[in-house]
């Protein structure tokens, strides 16, 4: 190979480095993100750290409220707690003896505003399912079906 070639050859590489180097941009800078650390003070850093969000339903937790449950053929006066495993605390129902009781079927649940309660263990209907809107205060206005499908049951329940 002769001194030209070589010569020649290199300065395509370098050619070709420069136009490759060219084409490669560096990160444009961003400002932070709000996780990232803040710092107060130059000899110290604090992570940014943002309240977790708060669940509505935990306001009615250990909350107790009453009423009538009216439907077809019944009625049932319940006095009841919410409790955080999302059952229900019955300390009255319809002046039955074996109260106050804690049963794992009585239910409840809060998603967005929408209140579900089940009362279970009901002589010849099973339960009734009752769905109403909580907006944070009482009264509830509620609806529900029973264990055999039928409809047509009313609650309005009322904190205290």
């Amino acid at each position: 190979m002769n001194l030209s070639r070589i010569a020649g050859a290199a300065a395509l590489g370098a050619a070709a480095i420069l136009t490759l180097a060219g084409c490669i941009q560096l990160p444009t800078p961003q400002a932070p993100s709000p996780t990232t650390p803040t710092t107060s003070d130059p000899g110290t850093t604090t992570p940014a750290t943002s309240a977790p969000a708060e669940d509505p339903a935990d306001a009615l937790v250990d909350t107790q409220w009453s009423g009538t449950a009216e439907g077809p053929e019944s009625a049932i006066d319940v006095v009841f707690t919410f409790q955080q495993d999302g059952t229900l605390y019955i300390t009255e129902w319809s002046g039955e003896e074996g109260t106050p009781f804690d049963d794992p079927t009585d239910t409840w649940s809060l998603n967005g505003d929408t209140l579900e309660l089940t009362l279970s263990n009901i002589q010849e209907i099973e339960r009734i399912d009752f769905t109403g809107t909580y907006s944070g205060s009482s009264p509830v206005q509620m609806t529900g079906t029973d264990g055999v499908g039928t409809g047509g049951y009313t609650m309005t329940l009322t904190q205290g």
